[in-house]
């Protein structure tokens, strides 16, 4: 389930005319099967988003087309 600051930031999203959108764990609280949904919702607009995320399953990983790794 998704968590209400989630949903707040997720929806604060959608209202801003941005052709940037950063999200920092922005899905780290959310099941896998709700994490895909919001994705695809999101990559139906024609802006860049970039997630940042430790821990990302392959499949969400896919859904992008770049990664970059940072180590330290």
């Amino acid at each position: 389930m998704i968590s209400q600051q989630q949903k707040v930031v997720l929806a604060r999203a959608e209202v801003h005319s941005s052709q940037l959108l950063l999200i920092d764990e922005g899905t780290s609280a959310i099941d896998q099967a709700a994490s895909q949904v919001i994705l695809h919702e999101l990559f139906k607009s024609k802006r860049t988003v970039v997630l940042i995320a430790h821990n990302l399953p392959a499949k969400e990983r896919a859904l992008f087309d770049r990664e970059l790794a940072l180590t330290a």
